[in-house]
């Protein structure tokens, strides 16, 4: 897509999280959905920070829906911490990873692609100095 079609679709994701947050419960799945879409959407655009911000909101209703422990989480919770990464938010990051491992260790093991590359992006954020 180019950035045409992006911005067209940030409208109508936008739209679409102004009327289901009126008209839908905070963890309906149909709202975390949209968030996922939005997050997305922003992350395409280059907006790590706004994307992280959404997808946020759909890790806490895929926790509420299908738990703390749950496969889905585990798989979000990888999202998240790669727009964290990219939105260079180092505390949060940190903490999402730590979150994301135990999961996906977890449900994939330690040699799982996922696990590899949150190792590296932990490892590359405790090296850097502190802001």
């Amino acid at each position: 897509m180019e950035t045409g079609r992006h911005e067209e679709a940030l409208k109508s994701c936008r739209k679409a999280l102004k009327i289901r947050r009126r008209l839908l419960h905070v963890s309906s799945k149909t709202l975390g959905q949209t968030h996922d879409s939005t997050a997305e959407v922003y992350a395409l655009l280059g907006n790590f920070a706004k994307a992280a911000w959404h997808c946020d909101a759909s890790c806490k209703t895929v926790e509420a829906f299908y738990g703390s422990d749950s496969i889905e989480l585990a798989n979000e919770l990888f999202k998240l911490s790669q727009l964290q990464f990219n939105a260079r938010k180092a505390a949060e990051v940190l903490d999402t990873i730590h979150r994301a491992l135990r999961l996906l260790c977890l449900y994939y093991g330690d040699n799982d692609d996922r696990v590899v590359e949150l190792q590296q992006m932990r490892a590359f954020v405790v090296s850097q100095p502190p802001h």
